[in-house]
Order: C-alpha cells, then structure tokens, then sequence
C-alpha cells in the first residue's frame, strides 16, 4: 500500500484540484503537498496530474482513484467518531424490585442523568437471587439485613409500612379510630398476606376482619386502586411521600408498622471503585432525603382536603 499520508495528499489536492487548498486543508505548505504527491506518483510510475501553466488538472483514471480514496477516508473517519463515541459512553445496570423502579428510582433518575450525560442507563427488574457476572447488572436494588456475602450494601430506607387512602375514601369512610378501617375495602399484597394483621396488632385489641379484602400480584396495582379510591393499602413510607406531600394521599393513622430489614444498594466489592458505580451510589445516598412525615387526619380535616 502507498504512504498514506501520500495518499491524503493526493486525495485532497484532487478534490480541490488545487494543491494550494489541499495545503490549507492538511495544515502544510504547499511544497510538502507537491513533494508528497512526486513521491506517490514515483511509486506508481506514472504522473497522476497533468501539470501546465493554467494548473493542476486531473486525467481520468486519477479522479476514480482520488474518488475512491475519499470515501475510504470518510469511512475511516466515521469509524473513529463511532469508536470514540462507544468508549466515551459508559452503560449502567441497575436491576430493582418494579415497585422500587417506579415509585422510587424513575421520579428521580432524571436528575442523575442530567448530572451524568456520559452514563447510559439500564434498568430490569426482578426479585430472584442476582449473579453478578459478566453479564450481570452493576448495581442492585436489595431488600434485607445488609448483609450478602461479597457484596457492598448501603442503606437506602429502612421498612416502614403505613396505612393510605385517598382523601375521598377518608370522606366516606370516616376513620376516627383505626378499627373504622375493618369498614373499607383493604389491599393485601400476595407477597406479604401479614403486614395488615400485624399492623393492626399494633393499634387494637380487636381481630382483623375487614369489610372486604383484595389480593395483587403487583404491589402497583394495588397502589393504583388505593389512588382511586377504592381501599385502604399498607405501603411503604418511602413510595407513598410523593403521593402525600401532594394530597393524593392521607394517612389516617401516623403509626408504622417498622422492621429490622431495609431496602438497600449493592454491588460486588470489585466493582466498589469503578467511576459509574461511585457516581450512581453517591447520587443515590443524596437522595436519601427524609420523607414527608404525615400526620393524623381528623374529619374535619378530611373534609377540607375533598373540598
């Protein structure tokens, strides 16, 4: 193959079919073009311009070869932006719980990303047990004590359940005392079918027998029928804060139902330094903020929020 900086030469002079422009272009004299095209053409044997005194003119064949040389030369430089391109961008894994992606994580992930542009993100969700290969997720989203062999965990939030409803629920169903709860509809998760008699066991002596009861799969569901006023749920103080801070939501009964475990950030302790795992979990800490803390509604109160 000739020089390639001959042919660069080469391939420039033919397309301004001056070697002057072409000098301009590579950032050389003029002289380094025309001695970098003698030498081409001495490699070839034969001259590839026709040299008078009006200029530099291309014969045919030549102008096929300067032809293919540019395209070569641009896909040479498409190659290298789409190479520079891939190595500048750097792909995150996150793998959660659904209701941790949507509730939690996806309000919020905007921020991160507007903060870090260069860090593509990739989510999945799933609750079964994470492997952490090669082609496994970077960061995990785990619920438990903190403790996993060989893996790094921070505390996110611990477990705190409460009772919710929408204001227009509290309105027809007047919740004074917690047993005024056993009158509604109440969502039950399939998942963790004694969360609601625990909390109960926590605020009344009597037995939980409510009105009515409703089984989901999916904890959103749940969530969404409660927004509709069509139940009671338990759900975890972290998802529903947005939720109260707007009024979509009350509390009627300020007592959580806590446990040791929490919902963590994991990642294996080799993948501790690297800098996209560093940038999301002290993105994620600082987003650690307290919830909103919601408080006992009374009926007058409940009336006010419907009206």
């Amino acid at each position: 193959m000739p020089p390639l900086n001959h042919l660069r030469a080469f391939e420039a002079a033919a397309r301004h079919e001056s070697f002057t422009k072409a000098a301009d272009e590579l950032n050389v004299t003029q002289g380094a073009v025309s001695r970098h095209i003698r030498t081409l053409e001495d490699y070839l044997g034969f001259e590839l311009f026709d040299r008078g005194t009006s200029g530099v003119h291309l014969s045919d064949a030549s102008r096929q070869f300067a032809g293919v040389l540019t395209r070569a030369f641009d896909n040479i430089d498409k190659a290298t932006e789409t190479l520079a391109k891939d190595r500048r961008r750097t792909i995150l894994e996150i793998r959660g719980y659904t209701n941790f992606l949507v509730r939690w994580l996806l309000p919020r992930l905007p921020d991160f990303q507007s903060s870090h542009p260069h860090i593509e993100i990739k989510l999945s969700s799933g609750r079964e047990e994470l492997e952490f290969g090669k082609d496994g997720p970077d960061v995990a989203i785990r619920y438990g004590h903190g403790q996993w062999d060989g893996l790094h965990a921070d505390l996110l939030f611990e477990d705190e359940l409460l009772p919710n409803c929408s204001p227009a629920l509290a309105e027809s169903v007047p919740l004074q005392k917690p047993e005024d709860l056993l009158k509604a509809t109440v969502y039950h998760s399939h998942l963790r079918r004694q969360e609601w008699p625990r909390w109960f066991g926590l605020v009344s002596k009597e037995p939980f027998m409510p009105a009515q009861e409703v089984y989901t799969e999916d904890l959103a569901v749940a969530h969404q029928c409660v927004l509709a006023g069509m139940g009671i749920g338990l759900g975890q103080r972290e998802y529903i804060a947005d939720d109260i801070a707007n009024g979509r939501l009350i509390v009627p009964f300020n007592i959580p139902l806590k446990r040791k475990a929490g919902f963590y950030c994991v990642y294996p302790e080799s993948r501790k330094n690297l800098p996209k795992v560093t940038a999301f979990r002290d993105w994620l800490l600082s987003r650690r903020t307290p919830a909103v803390k919601p408080q006992i509604v009374s009926i007058a109160q409940q009336r006010r929020l419907v009206a």
